[in-house]
């Protein structure tokens, strides 16, 4: 539907990645990126990718809920400020024997891109 750098179908394998390296570790699943301030101060465009980002959050948490078991879901700060971006909507997590999977989406300002991240922390 826009113009963005897709990886949400290899989440599982991301996952994997990510829980695998050292330390705190992030991978891209979905990434939109304003061309101009124009399309950056579109309504109706904002409203679409805040709606397609959180529906891709919550298939993307059912994905791996299907590996890693159910997940802690949060949507408020304070639910969500543990995740190492700016403007989260929405994150989930799984405590793992490597660490704390993380997916969030987040979008901080009208002018820096939506992001749907996998990750994780110590």
């Amino acid at each position: 539907m826009y113009p963005y750098t897709e990886n949400k179908h290899h989440i599982i394998e991301l996952a994997r990645k990510c829980l695998a390296g050292h330390g705190e570790k992030s991978e891209p699943l979905l990434v939109y990126s304003f061309k101009d301030d124009n399309e950056a101060h579109d309504d109706d465009l904002q409203e679409r990718l805040e709606a397609e980002f959180e529906r891709a959050w919550r298939e993307v948490t059912e994905r791996l809920a299907e590996v890693f078991g159910p997940a802690l879901v949060g949507e408020d700060y304070e639910e969500t400020r543990w995740v190492p971006l700016s403007g989260v909507g929405g994150a989930s997590s799984w405590h793992t024997e490597h660490g704390r999977l993380w997916v969030a989406y987040a979008h901080e300002d009208r002018e820096t891109p939506y992001l749907l991240l996998v990750g994780k922390l110590p």
